[in-house]
């Protein structure tokens, strides 16, 4: 089973502090469907899914997923 996470929280898992992008590169990677992530209000959340993406998988496919995964949970 795999949780959402913030922004916040991905950079510290996922780079070193010295290496970690700005938040808006995140932001931006999460736009162009570089990342998976959802939007929650004005936050994005990124599916913690042991570093497997949905590479092969369109927008609204990414979306179903993530969204049975949080309504499963």
């Amino acid at each position: 089973m795999s949780r959402l996470m913030t922004i916040d929280e991905y950079m510290d898992r996922t780079f070193s502090k010295q290496s970690q992008p700005h938040v808006n590169t995140v932001r931006r990677w999460i736009r162009e469907g570089k990342l998976s992530a959802i939007k929650m209000g004005r936050s994005y959340y990124i599916e913690d899914n042991g570093g497997e993406e949905y590479a092969n998988d369109s927008s609204q496919n990414k979306m179903d997923a993530i969204m049975a995964k949080i309504l499963n949970a």
